[in-house]
């Protein structure tokens, strides 16, 4: 990696291998399937919640200027997600966030607290499980 020290830890929720990846040079926290703009399917609501939360901590003491995660799901108009399974997007959102966006999936994960259900943003909607 060139010299670069990197920060990785774990954000299970999604899958219970999933990590962030952050670089410090570049100020970016990779999010993989924890955050991106599209549907954000999630295995273990426990372990999102408590994952979102670390993001959150995480993004208050360190400066990211880019939250990249590992696709893109939604078009470029608020709330409007693509279909399962489509393989053409010409209107797709763009991939970076920001850690404002990590803030509000935290508030949007502890409001939904132990009644987790489809909660649509502008740029991401969470899937708990059931």
């Amino acid at each position: 990696m060139g010299g670069r020290n990197l920060t990785v830890f774990p954000i299970p929720g999604h899958e219970g291998s999933h990590i962030a990846v952050y670089d410090p040079r570049m100020q970016v926290l990779l999010t993989g399937d924890m955050l991106y703009p599209g549907l954000l399917t999630v295995q273990d609501w426990t372990a999102y919640r408590r994952s979102a939360a670390r993001l959150a901590k995480f993004v208050q003491q360190k400066a990211v200027v880019l939250v990249l995660g590992n696709h893109i799901e939604m078009k470029k108009a608020p709330r409007d997600i693509y279909p399962i399974g489509t393989t053409f997007q010409p209107d797709e959102h763009v991939l970076p966030l920001s850690a404002t966006h990590i803030e509000e999936l935290n508030t949007a994960c502890e409001a939904m607290a132990h009644s987790p259900h489809v909660d649509v943003h502008d740029d991401f909607v969470i899937r708990p499980p059931g």
